[in-house]
This record gives structure tokens, C-alpha cells and sequence, in this order.
């Protein structure tokens, strides 16, 4: 299965998505299950195919799973449901709010989440190789209905907390004359009180979905600075993966402590194990795997540094049967170049002239963000000047020396994706080309092992779990009697 590769993402996602599908699980053996225990049901569900989406998109190399990022864009109903759960959950202080805030955000998720299909044909396809995955480049509509989402439901938590909490210190005696500016200041204080300082259970549960919120609508903002390309894929995919898994746990927890509805204490036992478990095998996973990453860059910089002091005494016909290329260009020219010469290659079908149109792609590529970014810095640049000041700025750039670094040929063949390394000699800067599919071969080696870890201990504490609390806590000794 040349098309299966584990990535350092993909095990850093298991955890979180096996935990989410468990406590799905978990809520739908719920008996007598009310409306709001339905959305945070469907909140799970929809999360559960969210982080199905992405381990699915860190995994398979092949361009075909680009159509799976319409699952994680499921999301916006997520949030429909959720906003519903926050005021459904305990009681429902404004009914007629809820309806019409529900009706809005259905009407924006169904607008977003339908224009994405209109926008299929024209709609840029990449591969980000520091996420290692294909993906569309679907615009900040997902997440800015997503992080509006969540941040109104922080709003109907807060009202909840100052709603349901407890007060009854010196500020009482403000409050005793209505419509006067001791009344309001008063009134403004308790609340600010009550918000930061709950006080009875109903006011606590309310304060703590709020803050678990706004751990939520953390990932969504990183999520909409990924979509301006503020930061890389892969910085959110791991603050998705650490916070998500954090979180979700957080929500279970608070739910199940604040339900009145009857559930299985003994499931209940399990989940609270599985959970912390799942988490340190998330970490430990991604550890181990960044090790092994950190170890597989290492050797290849050795090699390569091999290779140039075999190239300082020009005996070049023993090179390592890993590498795929040589490729050399002139060192002055910034990281991209229009002037290529093949050393030596492998494979008959690389031309010179691949590696030309690679760098042209990628700079026009650099040169349209750096343009946007002056045009937004200084609104009196216009779109000509602003590519003459970028161009200058990409070119005088120095390339990059022993560092990995990637380039494509053709976007739909995973066979011509390669990592290469640079180093100097003499004028001319020499590209040493491994395959990329190698590269995540040697990966999943390790990934694959650490997914068996992963799903074995999910199995062994599902099912001796239960078993183990059952016959411990659960099984009277009736000789005692």
C-alpha cells in the first residue's frame, strides 16, 4: 500500500479521534437522552469526523483524499448544534433568543459550507509539506462562522454563570434603589463577580463550559490565521491536536458531572481512565515519532556532507543509493533560480528544465503573498510597484544551507515530490534530491508501530476495563453478611 503513509500529524491526531468516537459512543448509551444531550451529541459526531478527516489526510498520500477536508469543514453544523446545547443545557433562560440565533447561524453554515462545492473548479489545490497533506485552499469562511460561533456561546455560558450564581456580600446594599448610578454600578460589579467568582453548582458547570469555550475558539483563531497563511499547517495541526484532546476530555468531564440524566457509573470510571491515557499516549506518540524525524534529517545531512568532500576530490561515481539527484545552480539568485544544470540522476525522466519551472511556481507563489503583504502594510503602493520591491526582497535572500527542503514537479504524481539539501561549492549551490516517498516510508515505519500501541491499548482498556470495575467495585461479597 504505496499510498498509506503515516505522518507525524496522523499520530498525533489517533488519540484525540479515538477519544472523541469513545465518548460519542459514551453519550449515545445514555438512556433517556434529552434535546440538549442530542447536541452535544451531534457537537461529538461532527468533531469525531472532523479529526477522522485529518488523520485520513496526514496518512494518505495520494491526492485523491484532498475531497475529505468537506468533512472537517462539517464543522460549522457543529457549532450549530453546540450553541444549541449551551442554551439548552440545565435550563433555558431565553427561548425565544435560542431560535432565532439557531435559525442565523443554520442559514451561515449552510451558505459556507455549500459555496465550498461551487467552488471546486477553481479552487487552488497544494500540497503543504510541513502538514504533509493535499488540501484546497478554502478561504477564512469556515472559520470565521466557526470562531463566531464559539465565541457567542461563551457569551450564553457567561449569562448562565451570572444568571445561576450566588451573591450575597456588600454590594447587596447598592442595588436596593433601582434606576440610580449606585444601582448600576452595583449591578455591573455583582456581575462582574459572579462571572470571575460562581458561586453554587449550576453557576460553576455554566463557568467552566465557558472557559473550555474559549480554549475551542483558541483553535478556530489559529485556524483563520492558518487561512491567511499567518501561520504554517503543521503549527496548528499540533495546537489542534494538544488542545483538542485537552478539551474534549474537559467537556466530557463537566457534562457527565453536571447531567441528571442516568448513565452507567461504570462507564463513566472507564471514560474518566481512558481519557488521561489517550492524552499521554498522544504526547509520547508525537515525541517518539519527532525523534525519529529529527534522527532520519540528521543522516541525510551526514550523507550529504559526504558527498561534498567527495565532490571537493571529484570522485562523484559512488554515490548513495538513496539519492535520486544532483542538481547544481548559480549560489547568487536568492532560494529560487532560472538556471539549472543535472549532475547526475537516477531516474531518465528529470530534465533541467523541471527543476527551472519548480522555482518559477514557487516564487510567483512568494512573490503574490510578499505583494499583498506590502499592499496591506502601505496602502499607497500600487500592485507594480509592490512586485518590484518583493521580487528585490525574494531575491536577495540567501538559500538555505543542510536544511531539509521540498519541491514538486507535478502536483497530482506523489513519485515527483522530493526532499533535497543544499550546500555550496565554489559559485555554484548543489541540491542533493531524495524521494519523498521514501522519506515518508521511513516514517511510517515507526508511525505504524506506535498506531498498533495506540489501538491496542484502546481495545485492552475497553474491554478489561469494565470488566476490572465491575468485579472490584460493582460485585458484593455476600458471605460478609
Amino acid at each position: 500500500m504505496e499510498w498509506l503513509r503515516i505522518s507525524n500529524l496522523a499520530i498525533g491526531s489517533l488519540p484525540t479521534g479515538v477519544l472523541v468516537w469513545v465518548l460519542t459512543i459514551f453519550l449515545l448509551s445514555i438512556k433517556k437522552k434529552s434535546l440538549s444531550t442530542w447536541m452535544l451529541i451531534v457537537y461529538f459526531g461532527v468533531l469525531s469526523l472532523l479529526t477522522l478527516s485529518y488523520i485520513l489526510r496526514y496518512s494518505i498520500l495520494s491526492i485523491i483524499v484532498l475531497h475529505t477536508g468537506q468533512l472537517s469543514n462539517l464543522i460549522v453544523f457543529g457549532i450549530v448544534s453546540y450553541i444549541l446545547f449551551a442554551y439548552l443545557f440545565q435550563e433555558n433562560f431565553h427561548p425565544l433568543e435560542s431560535k432565532i440565533v439557531t435559525i442565523l447561524f443554520s442559514a451561515a453554515a449552510l451558505y459556507v459550507y455549500f459555496s465550498i462545492f461551487r467552488r471546486y473548479p477553481e479552487m487552488e489545490k497544494t500540497y503543504d509539506f510541513s502538514a504533509h497533506y493535499f488540501t484546497f485552499v478554502y478561504g477564512s469562511g469556515v472559520s470565521i462562522v466557526t470562531g463566531l460561533g464559539y465565541f457567542w456561546i461563551i457569551v450564553i455560558f457567561l449569562r448562565k454563570t451570572i444568571l445561576t450564581s450566588e451573591y450575597s456580600g456588600p454590594l447587596t446594599t447598592w442595588v436596593q434603589r433601582p434606576c440610580s448610578i449606585r444601582y448600576l454600578t452595583g449591578s455591573l460589579l455583582i456581575s462582574l463577580v459572579k462571572m470571575f467568582r460562581p458561586r453554587g453548582k449550576k453557576a460553576k458547570s455554566h463557568h467552566a463550559f465557558a472557559l473550555l469555550t474559549l480554549a475551542t475558539f483558541s483553535i478556530s483563531f489559529l485556524y483563520l490565521l492558518m487561512s491567511a497563511t499567518v501561520i504554517s499547517r503543521e503549527t496548528y495541526g499540533y495546537f489542534f491536536n494538544s488542545v483538542g484532546l485537552l478539551t474534549t476530555f474537559a467537556i466530557f468531564i463537566v457534562y457527565t458531572n453536571n447531567t441528571f440524566e442516568p448513565s452507567s457509573f461504570r462507564w463513566k470510571l472507564v471514560g474518566l481512565s481512558f481519557a488521561p491515557i489517550m492524552v499521554i499516549l498522544g504526547i509520547a506518540c508525537s515525541i517518539i515519532l519527532s525523534f525519529a524525524d529529527t534522527s532520519f534529517d540528521n543522516q541525510r545531512v551526514l550523507e550529504v556532507e559526504s558527498i561534498k568532500s567527495m565532490l571537493i576530490s571529484q570522485e562523484t561515481s559512488d554515490l548513495p543509493l538513496n539519492i535520486v539527484y544532483v542538481a547544481s545552480r548559480p549560489k547568487r539568485g536568492g532560494p529560487y533560480s532560472s538556471n539549472y544544470g543535472l549532475e547526475k540522476s537516477s531516474l531518465e525522466d528529470i530534465q533541467a528544465t523541471d527543476f527551472i519551472d519548480s522555482d518559477k511556481k514557487e516564487r510567483d507563489k512568494e512573490l503574490s503573498k510578499t505583494v499583498d503583504a506590502l499592499i496591506k502594510k502601505d496602502k499607497y503602493f500600487n500592485s507594480e510597484q509592490a512586485r518590484i520591491i518583493a521580487g528585490n526582497e525574494i531575491d536577495s535572500q540567501v538559500p538555505p544551507e543542510l536544511k531539509r527542503r521540498f519541491r514538486y514537479f507535478h502536483l497530482s504524481d506523489p513519485n515527483s515530490f522530493y526532499i533535497h539539501y543544499d550546500f555550496s561549492y565554489g559559485i555554484r549551490l548543489y541540491e542533493i534530491g531524495y524521494s519523498y516517498k521514501w522519506y515518508r516510508r521511513e516514517i511510517h515505519k515507526t508511525a505504524l508501530k506506535l498506531v498498533y500501541i495506540i489501538i491496542g491499548a484502546t481495545i485492552l482498556i475497553l474491554i478489561l476495563f469494565p470488566v476490572f470495575f465491575y468485579r472490584n467495585l460493582f460485585k458484593i461479597d455476600l458471605h460478609i453478611f
